[in-house]
């Protein structure tokens, strides 16, 4: 082999040898550029996902509610509380529908410790005091997978959170503030404070109270069943029980309610009842309702752009932070018999 062929086969190898810096900063920038291009796609679908694995939580909540019914012919009230059996105090903790629906949900989830408590007293019992009286508290320390949404970022190590609420309606009736077992009730002009926030009966689930489905006069496909609220609250099981920062409520929390029922809602607290008082995710925009009382805490969640709602017929739908005020407050009551614009849904 002459010498030329050789240098010629020496001077080739040693230009694919390797990259030049400037060759390596360029496949670098490219590098940087695909990633940011890429990671909202992937963040995105991540959360796609959570939001599906969310829908399909209110879908089984939405099944429970509609399988109870089917079981005794009326919807769960809001909290089952029986005066005076449930307590001989000032106030009854009742039990709350996420524990009356367990039975009834796909999963069948109600904790074998907690039904053999309610079935001791006979079922007359706040599941409350059931829990907490637990040694070593295992039934309250208990995360039910379905009553987490998997988007929300808060409140990671509290177990028994509950990030969903049953709707107890909004502004609108005239009758609201008075307890609707009141037999003395009368027309107010609004909703009357209890000390802890507002309180509303024109909603489908509430203290006490069952509504057969046929009074859903507007209809079961417009009318919210649950919804979802992460808001922290001054009363709650998070680090910020019984302060100002607040805190999430657990799935075994019920309301508690006075004992004279015909008094108006002064006493009664609605720790796991949420109404359309204040708009989706308002805790966000004004950071001073974080904290808020939890009888006026907002439905919220870590969707972006607004929060997911179970209706009485079964359906999940996405409804925007936006959404006009009156078509949200109508949404909430379930014989007011207002017409809604779907294109305001």
């Amino acid at each position: 082999m002459s010498k030329r062929v050789v240098a010629h086969a020496r001077s080739g190898a040693r230009g694919l040898a390797g990259f030049t810096l400037v060759e390596l900063l360029v496949v670098i920038a490219i590098i940087g550029v695909l990633i940011a291009l890429l990671l909202p796609a992937v963040q995105a679908a991540r959360e796609a996902a959570r939001r599906s694995q969310c829908s399909n939580n209110l879908k089984q909540i939405g099944l429970g509610i509609l399988n109870y019914e089917t079981t005794f012919t009326r919807l769960p009230p809001g909290s089952e509380v029986k005066v005076p059996e449930y307590c001989s105090g000032s106030q009854c903790r009742g039990i709350p529908m996420s524990i009356l629906i367990m039975p009834y949900m796909e999963d069948g989830i109600l904790p074998d410790i907690l039904q053999e408590r309610i079935n001791a007293r006979g079922g007359n019992g706040g599941a409350w005091g059931l829990i907490a009286s637990d040694t070593g508290n295992t039934v309250g320390n208990t995360r039910i997978p379905t009553y987490v949404c998997p988007s929300t970022e808060a409140w990671a190590g509290i177990l028994p959170r509950l990030d969903y609420a049953p709707v107890i309606g909004g502004p609108g009736d005239t009758s609201i503030g008075y307890h609707p077992r009141d037999p003395n009730k009368q027309p107010i002009a609004n909703a009357s404070s209890t000390g802890r926030g507002f309180v509303w009966s024109n909603g489908p689930f509430n203290m006490g109270v069952v509504v057969p489905l046929k009074k859903v006069l507007d209809g079961t496909t417009k009318t919210f069943a649950v919804g979802e609220c992460i808001s922290a609250t001054r009363y709650g099981a998070g680090p910020g029980y019984g302060s100002n920062e607040g805190g999430p409520g657990a799935w075994w929390y019920g309301g508690s309610c006075a004992l004279d029922f015909s008094k108006d809602y002064s006493g009664h607290h609605y720790r796991h009842l949420r109404s359309t008082l204040h708009p989706i995710n308002s805790h966000i925009t004004n950071p001073q309702t974080e904290a808020i009382q939890q009888n006026d805490a907002c439905f919220s969640s870590d969707h972006p752009g607004g929060a997911q709602f179970v209706f009485i017929d079964g359906h999940v739908g996405f409804l925007q932070e936006a959404i006009d005020k009156d078509t949200y407050n109508v949404l909430a009551t379930h014989a007011g018999g207002e017409l809604i614009d779907p294109q305001e849904m």
